[in-house]
């Protein structure tokens, strides 16, 4: 009797696993038929290649798995944190794009700083998903990302006075501290002034 019910159990168990078995090989090939492939277009400093991007994966990754390193003539793809705070996979839409391929996925950016990048046509390859044809990339666009999202910001005119003030506030302070030194350094120009003027 025991070992009738043991092999009923057994049975039982062995058919909910073949369940689960079948189940689970349902839905991964549910899944493996949602995921598309398309055609981006990806250039760096006047080499172009077309890169195949799975719907599922960033478009940094499809560059890593590509190989893309040796057709566009880089030791390799640009990328640091792979979260699109660092902004070193920086690209940016080239002429043509279709910018409506691309989804852009959580950066790690502040809402406002990721809708900056977004606006002046930046693309974070670590965090971007493609969605359909026709996207194409300039890569390597690290420097100018940051030119454009942090130096420019800080590089207006009245950043500049207030640059040229603390330097000047600072040099004055130094010298008020070694009056002597000052002095020193003063009299030296006034004299290489005069030499010049004299000539």
């Amino acid at each position: 009797m025991l070992r009738t019910n043991l092999l009923a159990l057994l049975t039982l168990l062995t058919g909910s696993d073949a369940l689960l078995a079948v189940s689970h090989r349902r839905a991964t090939t549910t899944r493996l038929q949602a995921i598309q492939e398309y055609t981006v277009e990806v250039s760096y400093e006047g080499k172009t290649c077309e890169l195949s991007v799975r719907s599922n994966e960033t478009i940094l990754a499809a560059l890593e798995r590509a190989g893309v390193c040796n057709e566009l003539a880089i030791p390799e793809v640009p990328s640091e944190c792979r979260r699109g705070n660092c902004m070193t996979c920086s690209g940016r839409h080239a002429r043509h794009s279709r910018q409506s391929s691309l989804r852009r996925g959580d950066d790690g950016l502040s809402p406002h700083m990721s809708r900056e990048v977004s606006k002046q046509g930046f693309v974070l390859t670590c965090s971007s998903y493609v969605v359909g044809d026709g996207l194409k990339l300039e890569i390597g666009e690290n420097h100018q990302v940051w030119n454009e999202m942090y130096r420019a910001r800080f590089e207006d005119d009245s950043a500049r006075l207030a640059g040229r003030a603390a330097m000047a506030k600072t040099i004055r302070m130094t010298d008020e501290r070694n009056v002597e030194r000052w002095a020193i350094e003063t009299e030296a120009a006034f004299q290489k002034s005069g030499e010049q003027h004299n000539q």
